[in-house]
Order: C-alpha cells, then structure tokens, then sequence
C-alpha cells in the first residue's frame, strides 16, 4: 500500500509533494535524502500542517525501508565520491551504487539479511 493509497484510506488527502519529492531523493542517495529534507524542513517548519505531513511522510519511509536494506552480492568496480558531501559510495557491476561494501569472504552469513557485520 502507497503512502496516497494508505493516507486516502484513514480520510487524509495530502496536501504537499513530500511523498515524491523523497521517493525520487531515495533513488539517488542518502545525501539526496538529506538535501531533500533540510529544503522541506527550513520552508514548512512554520507551518504546522505541512510540517505534520513532512513528520507522517518521513514515518512512512522509515517504515519502508525498515527491513529492505539486506546485504547482497555484487562485483566490486571502483569508488565514486561525492562531490557536494564527499561521502563515498561504492559502484557496482551491476551498475547499483552502495553506501557499505565489506568484503563477501568471512561474511557469507550476512548474505540476504540485514544484520551488523562483526568487526
């Protein structure tokens, strides 16, 4: 169930484009996330109800993602940096571009969960 659907579902008809604007930030990365939210939060935070719907859309994407973040396998190609945060993501075979990359030898048990590698 979509955030509309699930909104539209208990009476509530959103007011703002949060829902998408963090939806197309989440296909980016986390910086994108983050810009997304510090845009939304220094323009709406005075407004109560838009500040509601930032708060419920937020909740909803934490929701989301609660267990969705499992370690896969990929083929390692190289490291991308950032240009606005210098924060470092790691690109893939696949072309899928990660925030973590532990090596797979020593933990193939991680594989398809979403458990803290050992250290």
């Amino acid at each position: 169930m979509t955030f509309k659907e699930f909104m539209k579902e208990v009476g509530y008809d959103p007011m703002t484009t949060f829902w998408e604007d963090f939806s197309i930030a989440d296909k980016y990365s986390i910086a994108g996330v983050k810009d997304t939210y510090k845009r939304a939060f220094s323009e709406w935070k005075d407004d109560y109800k838009f500040f509601t719907e930032l708060t419920l859309v937020l909740n909803h994407k934490i929701w989301q993602h609660y267990e969705d973040d499992n370690w896969e396998a990929s083929l390692f190609i190289r490291t991308i940096t950032d240009d606005q945060d210098g924060e470092i993501k790691y690109e893939c075979l696949n072309g899928t571009v990660y925030v973590y990359c532990i090596p797979f030898e020593g933990n193939e048990y991680l594989l398809g969960t979403a458990e803290n590698p050992e250290k």
